[in-house]
């Protein structure tokens, strides 16, 4: 399986901040070169090397990720990654790695074949249950009478007449 890898020395880091700022910096490197390669990964791993020994969190996902992904997959590996001695070096690795697909979405182009049947049934309830008017049918808008009094762009005859006052 194929794989990329990316270490950082630390030079005995203890703290969380050290931990999570050369996280940042793995998961910018690692997802600018599988930008470049056009690739998703399935698979996260992050070892710890310290003086105890390796220690070691990954992170299966059940479909593919995309490289803007792993920063904050990285973060959420670091807040659980247990460590008592200083650390000195972190290595990321990614697996399971494949080509991107490339498609068009669309907003409401899901794969559900009953999703439009669901929507016209749902639709049709909302239309028996409530009557619909259309907007043209209430006349004129107290809006639309005062901006003939204002609006050099309405050709109204007679504002007066259609606002309801007297000539």
């Amino acid at each position: 399986m194929q794989s990329l890898s990316l270490t950082v020395p630390l030079g005995g880091a203890v703290n969380r901040q050290a931990l999570a700022g050369a996280c940042r910096e793995l998961a910018a490197s690692l997802a600018r070169e599988l930008r470049l390669k056009v690739l998703v990964y399935r698979e996260l791993s992050l070892e710890a090397d310290t003086d105890a020994g390796p220690v070691n969190i990954v992170n299966v996902f059940t479909g593919h990720r995309a490289p803007s992904a792993l920063d904050l997959n990285l973060q959420k590996m670091v807040s659980r990654l247990r460590v008592t001695t200083p650390v000195e070096s972190l290595t990321v690795t990614v697996t399971g790695l494949a080509r991107a697909p490339v498609a068009q979405t669309t907003l409401f182009g899901g794969k559900d074949p009953l999703r439009e049947v669901r929507l016209r049934r749902v639709l049709d309830a909302v239309n028996r249950r409530h009557t619909l008017i259309p907007a043209s049918s209430l006349g004129t808008t107290r809006r639309e009478k005062m901006l003939c009094f204002y609006d050099p762009l309405r050709q109204e005859e007679n504002p007066l007449e259609i606002a309801g006052g007297k000539n």
